[in-house]
């Protein structure tokens, strides 16, 4: 089971609510939030634990434990001591979290930007890449490139090895017996890749009218954000 769940404004979330969400934290994190520089840091760091928690606890019943290390990716643990593979991504003042039950996961968000992102494709997309950029018009470049760009973050964090531009040099290409899935609007891009195959649940979160985010599932799980899937990605 692989759920992936998206909190697309962190600012909605008042400042009581986040000391309360703080105050729920384990020890370890209460300790790494303490060393985070910046409000908008510490906003995203606090939401994306709470969320996290709220999934599991939703979708897995149970009570969670976030284990972190460094240089290391984040896992779940629940009460029985079973290891579950999670994964944290956050762009501006949106937050992505998924949990695959099944094995690994990797997911990334992006915030679509004004800035033209040409040079970006000159210098570091494999040539094939360059060739489909130039094709696009001007309203669908941008939704290009960052379909190319989140899924390959994404893998980076399902995989955890290599590097960015190594990746974006050449096609993308998944391990043996993943899968990807790729959802666009507008103005967020968001991938997720997955060991196996099976479906991606996609849910919302807000944070209601109290101290407890509220998820929700609605049609195939984000309506405003379109199945981009792997057929609009670069050729394997």
């Amino acid at each position: 089971m692989t759920m992936v769940a998206l909190f697309p404004d962190t600012q909605r979330v008042k400042d009581q609510t986040l000391k309360t969400w703080v105050s729920r934290l384990s020890n370890e994190d209460k300790s790494r939030a303490a060393t985070l520089r910046g409000d908008q840091r510490l906003r995203e760091f606090v939401i994306a634990r709470t969320l996290l928690s709220r999934l599991a606890e939703e979708k897995l019943g149970a009570t969670v434990r976030i284990l972190s290390a460094p240089h290391q990716p984040p896992r779940l643990q629940t009460p029985a001591g079973e290891i579950i593979a999670c994964s944290i991504s956050h762009s501006r003042d949106a937050v992505l979290v998924g949990i695959n039950t099944e094995g690994d996961i990797g997911v990334d968000i992006e915030s679509h930007r004004e800035k033209s992102v040409d040079r970006i494709v000159a210098r570091y997309f494999w040539a094939d890449g360059q060739a489909q950029f130039s094709q696009q018009s001007p309203g669908t470049e941008k939704a290009w490139f960052y379909r190319e760009w989140c899924a390959r973050e994404a893998l980076l964090k399902f995989g955890g090895e290599g590097n960015l531009f190594g990746l974006l040099a050449a096609p993308l290409k998944l391990p043996p017996g993943t899968s990807i899935q790729v959802r666009q609007n507008a103005d967020l891009t968001l991938a997720a890749v997955q060991e196996g195959s099976g479906p991606l649940e996609f849910l919302t979160a807000d944070p209601g009218e109290g101290m407890e985010l509220v998820l929700t599932r609605r049609g195939d799980g984000l309506p405003d954000l379109h199945r981009a899937g792997t057929q609009a990605l670069g050729p394997a």
